[in-house]
């Protein structure tokens, strides 16, 4: 009987250092943001050239200077992560920083 509670209260103890661990951690920093920190220039030069819609599942061309990148929900570009993609905007997330590009 003991046992038992001995196993009962190791595992509340590992979930209670589960669920801390997680409730720590900031939902909206995004660990390819540290990966990509080299590709990350000046965001005012970022536009949205084009929705690519297929099979109702949106993708984008974003361009910044010379060079065109087609992203989709959940990918990383140039330290942005997009967040949203509807028919006629996107919406990217860096540094608690939400950017609204539109056509």
């Amino acid at each position: 009987m003991k046992t038992k509670y001995k196993l009962l209260f190791l595992i509340f103890l590992i979930l209670g250092f589960l669920c801390k661990n997680l409730l720590s951690r900031n939902p909206f920093s995004f660990e390819s943001d540290k990966v990509n920190q080299k590709n990350i220039g000046n965001h005012e030069n970022i536009n949205l050239v084009a929705i690519l819609s297929c099979n109702s599942s949106f993708g984008a061309v974003l361009q910044k200077t010379d060079i065109q990148e087609t992203v989709y929900i959940g990918d990383t570009v140039w330290g942005y992560k997009v967040i949203k993609i509807c028919e006629n905007q996107i919406e990217l997330f860096k540094n608690n920083k939400k950017i609204n590009l539109s056509i």
